[in-house]
């Protein structure tokens, strides 16, 4: 497959499923949205997906058509994905995977009961209690400032986008 073609066919398959999904009425009629920052309102990810001619390149190492090699911070598993989808969150980059892999049959069949808490992440009905992160109270005091600070810009200056990205990032941990 042309990896030129790869990206343009992907946002025509996803909009063939929108249809499809309208036409079973199981959701509503497709909107476009419009990329980019608009005052006031949060911002959409951005995303394209490659398929074909992606090849990982050593430990760390991808290469994508058109763009070229990007180096990622964690080492990859030495398969070929099948696909690659490229993403935006505020103002870092994010690279997922498909891989094909093969599926394991499991030799378990003990079956555990999961209760989800408000204390407790999750107990199990063997008696095990798995607690959550707790990252609102790590971050509220950092998140605090950044809103102060954002607060403070000028609304739709340079600086109060660059202040919006760094709010944003915090809020999705």
């Amino acid at each position: 497959m042309n990896a030129l073609k790869s990206a343009p066919q992907e946002a025509f398959r996803s909009l063939r499923t929108a249809w499809d999904r309208w036409f079973k009425k199981t959701s509503g009629v497709p909107n476009f949205k419009k990329k980019g920052l608009r005052v006031g309102v949060a911002r959409r990810r951005h995303r394209f997906t490659l398929e074909g001619a992606i090849k990982v390149i050593g430990s760390n190492k991808i290469q994508v058509p058109k763009i070229g090699i990007l180096k990622t911070y964690e080492n990859l598993p030495q398969l070929n994905p099948k696909s690659v989808s490229i993403s935006r969150q505020a103002d870092r980059w994010f690279i997922s995977f498909r891989f094909e892999v093969e599926q394991k049959q499991s030799s378990s069949t003990s079956i555990v009961g999961v209760d989800l808490g408000v204390k407790a992440l999750a107990t199990l009905s063997s008696g095990e209690v798995i607690l959550g992160s707790k990252s609102y109270r790590r971050f509220e005091a950092k998140l605090s400032r950044l809103q102060w600070l954002h607060r403070h810009q000028v609304k739709g200056s340079a600086n109060w986008k660059k202040r919006r990205y760094r709010l944003l990032d915090y809020t999705r941990k």
